[in-house]
């Protein structure tokens, strides 16, 4: 028994990593493409996840640490 608790719990474990490691990779592609297009305001930034899979805004903000949008644009321009 004790042994299917631990399988369970590496198995949640593994899912909850590669859940971040995916959310830490999509944080990047948005700062890239914040970076790319030029993005100079959260409006901007929001009609594109009308049309590309990218994190919400307070999915950035929350990553990001911060409530200021223009901090996200500022990390954006350092992302290669």
């Amino acid at each position: 028994m004790l042994d299917i608790i631990r399988h369970t719990i590496n198995i949640k474990y593994v899912t909850i990593y590669v859940e971040v490691m995916n959310m830490q990779e999509n944080y990047l592609k948005s700062l890239q493409m914040i970076r790319i297009l030029d993005i100079k305001t959260e409006d901007e930034y929001k009609k594109l996840l009308k049309n590309y899979l990218l994190l919400s805004v307070e999915s950035l903000k929350y990553i990001a640490q911060t409530d200021n949008f223009n901090e996200i644009i500022v990390q954006a321009k350092e992302v290669g």
